[in-house]
């Protein structure tokens, strides 16, 4: 299990290396010299009527922006997160999904489905997709960092597809 941010961005970056082709579409960028501040975190959680649990805030505090092939875990403006989670609080009964006041989105990802959200209270975080019948919500890991741990899991075994269909 991955712990460190080192561990973590060697692994992506291993993973992003390995895939085939590898060329400019398998991105791995990380921004990590100068992370937000707390004055930047205040007014992301200000706009969002919640705050950040404490796992996803230290990774915010250590990453100015950190993005995987266009899925974006930490943006490099706050505000972009916030104003993504008051749409989706605002949105949730229209799109007949259940998303928790105190829960906020993780980043932004290219597919925007799912939705990635982290409860604020309790660390637990969610993947949501409104786009059903009835709108789902599924617990997806207890913390952040098991939550990344799940993602170099994606990605790796999208490289292996990568890597495979290559080899064809």
């Amino acid at each position: 299990m991955i712990t460190t941010y080192e561990e973590l961005e060697n692994t992506l970056r291993e993973i992003m290396l390995s895939t085939k082709p590898n060329n400019i579409d398998v991105v791995f960028d990380v921004i990590s010299d100068n992370g937000h501040t707390e004055e930047e975190i205040r007014e992301m959680e200000e706009i969002m009527g919640t705050p950040l649990f404490k796992d996803y805030r230290e990774f915010v505090k250590h990453y100015r922006s950190f993005e995987v092939r266009g899925d974006c875990y930490v943006q490099y403006d706050l505000r972009d997160t916030a104003e993504m989670t008051v749409i989706h609080h605002n949105n949730s009964k229209e799109l007949d999904l259940d998303f928790p006041q105190d829960c906020y989105c993780i980043g932004s990802f290219e597919t925007d489905l799912p939705i990635f959200i982290q409860s604020s209270t309790t660390g637990i975080v969610y993947s949501c997709n409104a786009h059903r019948p009835k709108g789902t919500m599924k617990k997806i890991a207890d913390n952040f960092w098991e939550f990344m741990n799940s993602e170099v899991e994606y990605w790796r075994n999208f490289a292996a597809n990568q890597n495979a269909k290559g080899l064809q």
